[in-house]
């Protein structure tokens, strides 16, 4: 058995894993009834566009959000741990390029 999809060939024989028990993926069964026209690129723009709107994009925003938080918190603790006339300067020098003047 031979898997054709689009002018790539990958044999289905021996050295493969063994079948699976589960249901068939979609792309399986879009392949086994020869509907390779429903994989267009529209189509598959939109499925990646759903998915990432409906999983992708909450557990995203989730973890950048936790990593910046996470980030200025180990930050802040690290200047305060710094004695008083070297944590001002050091906020100075992290508040320069909010303030639109840069060290360049």
């Amino acid at each position: 058995r031979r898997l054709h999809l689009h002018g790539i060939d990958v044999p289905l024989g021996k050295g493969e894993a063994p079948p699976t028990t589960a249901a068939p993926s979609v792309l399986e069964v879009l392949v086994q009834h020869g509907r390779k026209d429903v994989l267009s690129r529209s189509l598959m723009d939109k499925v990646v566009e759903r998915k990432w709107r409906k999983y992708g994009q909450d557990i995203f925003f989730s973890k950048v959000i936790f990593a910046v938080l996470f980030t200025a918190a180990l930050f802040f603790l690290s200047i305060a741990q710094l004695s008083p006339p070297v944590r001002a300067a050091a906020y100075l020098v992290c508040a320069l390029p909010f303030l639109g003047l840069g060290l360049a």
